[in-house]
């Protein structure tokens, strides 16, 4: 049997056209898509300089049809239905991620037992990669597993109790299914991230146990983090700015508390526990990004009882701030799930919620994030827009392959900041901040992020910051 076949792909004109054509902005940051809307994810898929956002359909009733629902936004946050495609599967989980040369994005998803890849946007150039299980995949992520500057991409496998990864070969080929056993506990969660600077992106795995897989030039090499403790998410993430990436943990719910856990990286493969913090509010998904731009991750957490999030601030030395609560309307559904991503262009992360219903259409919510964690319906500040500054911002070569000098003007003298973004609003590299002298600066990118790594083929922008006012951006292509 071969690791991977091209899916059947059908358009939207057959089954479910009318209902997959109905796409209603019911407001400035509310939209009405397919029937049940599942997962969520985003990314400048057609390299327009503006962040897209696609969702999946996913009907249990209906197995023979799953779909994605596409919102291209045309500028301005004004989005557009475009396109969809259905075909066979369950899909339930959704990354944006670039796996070759060419600066269009993937699309990876989990289809059934199966991963599912569409490459550079073209719903016709489509990959099955085989798992060999006869259970559907609960969870992937997607990580440089072995140092070679491709992403690959690992999952896991419940009631096999079993994680594999398909290596990434390049040129839209990977590697068969490399399956591993996990002893005594059926998985939950997976993450990826380099734990020991390596180079290596590892795996953390979480159930009943939490367990670090590094990745090493043999194979793997399997470290039990906690035993006996049920955890239901997992984030590698650098929670205290040092440098190391640290382990944060959620627990399973027991309503109405939720309790997470933090295991702080000393280096050297050693990490201190630090104390369990119970969290008031029940939740069944978070997410440990930054949210109000002060470069501390914060933890975000979507509410048991549907009736909104709680944000966490990260106040420093693993210390959260009280509970901020959003509000996000209920309309009747039994599930829903989001992401976090830069929409309008502000270097922010805003919220987007799927609606999961078993009415003929569903919604899809944005709330946009003014950059110091307070969200709205309306955006704030749009990629094209360039508030009148007194900077010049100018890229040569643009498109390039390994660097582009970049030149900027300021009248006079004042603290400036030039940092690099992906389109999700992720901050790549920070190239300047400190005070200069009025006139013409240039300065190197050899495209490389903030631990010396090689960025991957795609679009960036740059944001030129001028005594804490963000003066001119401008789009720039890697390939």
């Amino acid at each position: 049997m071969n690791a991977f076949e091209k899916p059947i792909l059908r358009s939207t004109f057959g089954l479910f056209a009318c209902i997959l054509m109905s796409f209603i902005p019911s407001s400035n940051s509310e939209y009405t898509v397919a029937i049940c809307a599942d997962a969520v994810a985003v990314g400048d898929l057609d390299l327009d300089g503006n962040t897209d956002v696609v969702v999946t359909n996913t009907i249990y009733s209906i197995p023979e049809w799953t779909g994605f629902s596409f919102l291209m936004n045309q500028g301005g946050c004004n989005f557009s239905f475009t396109d969809s495609v259905y075909h066979y599967g369950i899909r339930e989980f959704i990354n944006i991620e670039n796996l070759d040369t060419d600066p269009h994005p993937e699309m990876i998803f989990a289809e059934g037992r199966n991963i599912g890849i569409v490459f550079n946007n073209q719903l016709n150039d489509t990959l099955i990669l085989k798992t060999g299980s006869h259970y559907i995949v609960i969870g992937m992520a997607i990580g440089d597993i072995n140092n070679d500057g491709l992403k690959d991409i690992v999952y896991i496998l419940n009631q096999d109790q079993k994680w594999g990864c398909f290596f990434n070969n390049g040129n839209k080929t990977f590697s068969n299914a490399h399956l591993y056993s996990i002893q005594n506990y059926f998985p939950v969660y997976i993450a990826t991230g380099d734990l020991n600077s390596d180079g290596r992106d590892d795996i953390v795995i979480t159930g009943q146990n939490t367990e670090i897989y590094y990745s090493i030039a043999s194979g793997f090499q399997k470290v039990v983090l906690k035993e006996n403790s049920l955890k239901n998410y997992v984030s590698v993430v650098d929670l205290n700015l040092d440098g190391k990436a640290d382990i944060f943990t959620l627990d399973r719910e027991i309503f109405p508390v939720t309790t997470f856990q933090i295991y702080k990286n000393l280096g050297n493969g050693s990490f201190d526990t630090i104390p369990s913090v119970n969290l008031p509010f029940g939740t069944y998904k978070c997410s440990v990004l930054d949210l109000n731009g002060d470069t501390f991750p914060d933890l975000l957490s979507l509410l048991s009882g549907l009736s909104g999030y709680v944000i966490y601030y990260n106040l420093g030395n693993f210390q959260f701030g009280n509970p901020q609560y959003i509000p996000v309307p209920y309309l009747g559904e039994f599930f829903r799930n989001f992401y976090c991503g830069d929409i309008d262009g502000n270097h922010c992360p805003d919220l987007i919620t799927t609606r999961k219903t078993d009415q003929k259409i569903t919604n899809v919510s944005i709330l946009y994030n003014d950059g110091h964690g307070n969200f709205g319906p309306d955006p704030f500040v749009s990629i094209d827009e360039k508030p009148s500054a007194d900077g010049i911002l100018r890229c040569y070569p643009n498109p390039f392959q390994s660097e582009t000098n970049i030149n900027f003007n300021i009248p006079g003298s004042a603290f400036v900041n030039l940092s690099i973004y992906d389109l999700e609003g992720k901050l790549i590299n920070c190239l300047i901040n400190q005070y200069l002298k009025g006139g013409t600066h240039s300065i190197k990118w050899r495209r490389l992020d903030t631990n010396g790594k090689s960025c991957k083929p795609g679009a960036y922008i740059i944001y030129l910051t001028v005594n804490g006012q963000t003066c001119r951006s401008t789009k720039i292509i890697v390939y």
